[in-house]
């Protein structure tokens, strides 16, 4: 072999395939490999990981191929190209691709979790051939999570099964451990599930204490926290509302735009999925407000999930978004940001020059406006004319983020008022959500222990119980309280959208503490804020005892959201940022 030669051919074929910005970074690491002693085969596996992480998948494929065809028998290469086969869509292919890696080799593991990724339901013979090889795998690691993940596709049966089964195998370390615990939570076992998660709680006391308090083996009645708390109430609601929070809004332009379209995903979540909540929220808001809003919802331009399709697909399906653009003309475009652009998604070039073509303007919205997620929204604050936050809170607002602070807004979520909520509610406490945070399985599995009225409606319940926002609204407000855990991280608190739907529909709001929802409500006038679990069950238990204080709040903050947060008033904001006056680019 002529190193010099294949590094000439890896060169040129760069220069044809890859974009130019990373041609010189691609060209290096061929000479690195010119001087070296691997084979060509790894020179291609490299060229095309690089390839494939940057999310430019055809050229990905190719220099995989080439690198099946180089390894001159080598199966390494071959369970790489049936992953970027079966991201392209073509099952066929990675199927042929991942029968061919022989038993015993290291990326047979690989291919074989391949197989039951495309498969609707994996045959008992794979399924045990994959537990076996994880068996192998002492430490909990990727390949482990994304079979336990193909496995809860098909019922929580089937991964409570491995689960039991590595554990005696293996050892039951944390993670596998929390895993068992969520399914016997979504299961109905709670009782099984609760000492599981008490012994988590206890071995990590100190970095969950920041985050949900600390641990309680027993909370007994407590008549002196449970007085204190009702002198809370009563004091709160005695308050000058003059000095009561308010988040400014605002003033909506004279005339609305009547064309608003609005860009993201139909669906979010996974496994199961739920119907897009924020996109309901903002098209009753529209229609509150007497306007309208469209919705283009293609999930290859969306994402975040984006469909398994070859870069060209993608590339013609956001052709299309484009030609949409100038064919509908609309006056305000909303752009829901909820994925991590890569190369090959919108380019924001093409939607500057339909902006100067049409005079739209071009609102991004930012459901997660945290310090990870300030490089995306910078991606997209050149071109937008403004940022939608929902958290004044965001690092948004820090100093040395002035420039995006100076396009932003803060809106409330908004949420539909329902009718009045039931005078006796049949649920006590409710909490109703994803278990996919640590913190989150250990205070609802807490909670189960304490003896107060508690529902956790969760994982496939969840799809059956609230299957569109309706019924989720119903569920709020047929229960005494609704607890939100505003805590996604150790140190990031947000204000979620369950605290405006759970007003909205008439329910009482248990709020944690450190989010910013005290900028917008008065903690115990409009909701109840907790600290520790302590906070919970005394407010459960008090409330049982007062159900007129309860009703209270209720109304309390119904009234106040409704006179300065309804979702007419959102809407005419978001058409005030976006700074047009509902004149202009003719249809």
């Amino acid at each position: 072999m002529n190193r010099g030669i294949e590094a000439d051919s890896a060169r040129a074929w760069i220069a044809a395939a890859a974009p130019p910005d990373m041609a010189a970074s691609l060209g290096a690491s061929v000479g690195e490999w010119a001087e070296g002693n691997l084979p060509v085969f790894a020179l291609w596996r490299f060229l095309g990981r690089r390839l494939g992480s940057a999310g430019l998948l055809d050229p990905a494929r190719d220099a995989a191929r080439r690198a099946v065809a180089a390894a001159d028998g080598d199966p390494l290469p071959l369970a790489e190209l049936a992953r970027l086969d079966f991201a392209a869509g073509d099952d066929t292919a990675a199927r042929a691709l991942a029968e061919r890696v022989p038993a015993g080799h290291p990326s047979r593991l690989d291919a074989r979790l391949l197989l039951a990724e495309m498969s609707d339901r994996p045959d008992t013979g794979l399924a045990a051939e994959i537990a076996g090889l994880l068996h192998a795998r002492p430490d909990w690691g990727d390949a482990h999570e994304l079979w336990h993940r193909l496995l809860r596709r098909h019922g929580l049966e089937d991964a409570a099964g491995f689960l039991m089964g590595w554990m005696k195998a293996c050892g039951a370390g944390p993670t596998p451990l929390m895993h068992m615990a969520q399914i016997l939570l979504e299961g109905g076992h709670a009782d099984q599930a609760a000492p599981i998660l008490a012994n988590l709680w206890r071995a990590n006391e100190d970095s969950l204490g920041p985050v949900i308090g600390r641990h309680h083996a027993a909370i007994p009645p407590d008549p002196a926290a449970e007085a204190d708390l009702r002198h809370r109430i009563e004091a709160a609601q005695a308050l000058p509302e003059d000095g009561l929070p308010i988040h400014p809004l605002p003033t909506p332009p004279s005339r609305l735009p009547e064309r608003v379209l609005y860009v993201g995903p139909d669906q979010t979540g996974t496994s199961p999925s739920f119907p897009n909540d924020l996109a309901q929220h903002l098209g009753d808001a529209a229609r509150a407000a007497g306007g309208s809003m469209a919705h283009y919802a293609d999930p290859a331009i969306t994402g975040p999930d984006r469909p398994r399709m070859t870069d060209a697909a993608r590339a013609g399906r956001i052709a299309a978004f484009i030609d949409h653009l100038r064919r509908t003309r609309p006056q305000v475009v909303i752009l829901d940001c909820c994925w991590s652009p890569m190369r090959g998604d919108i380019d924001p070039a093409a939607l500057a020059a339909v902006k100067a073509e049409t005079g739209l303007s071009l609102l991004c919205l930012f459901r997660d406006a945290q310090e990870p997620s300030i490089s995306l929204i910078r991606h997209w604050a050149a071109l937008a004319d403004g940022l939608i936050l929902p958290d004044p809170f965001s690092p948004v607002f820090d100093a040395a983020n002035a420039d995006l602070a100076a396009k932003a807004l803060v809106i409330p979520i908004p949420a539909p008022f329902g009718p009045e909520p039931p005078p006796q509610p049949r649920h006590g406490l409710l909490f109703i959500g994803g278990l996919g945070q640590f913190h989150r399985p250990i205070l609802v599995g807490a909670l189960t222990e304490t003896g107060i009225d508690f529902t956790a409606i969760l994982g496939t319940r969840r799809r059956e119980l609230a299957p569109d926002l309706a019924a989720y609204a119903a569920l709020l407000a047929d229960s005494r309280a609704v607890l939100n855990i505003a805590v996604h991280h150790r140190d990031q608190r947000l204000i979620t959208g369950r605290v405006w739907e759970t007003i909205a529909a008439g329910g009482l709001l248990l709020e944690q503490t450190g989010s910013a929802t005290p900028r917008f409500f008065q903690p115990y006038r409009h909701y109840l804020p907790w600290s520790d679990m302590a906070d919970i069950v005394h407010a459960c238990r008090m409330l049982a005892a007062n159900d007129d204080l309860r009703r209270t709040i209720i109304a309390s903050a119904r009234d106040w959201s409704a006179r300065h947060y309804a979702p007419a008033r959102v809407w005419g904001a978001l058409m005030a940022l976006s700074g047009h006056d509902g004149t202009g680019i003719p249809a």
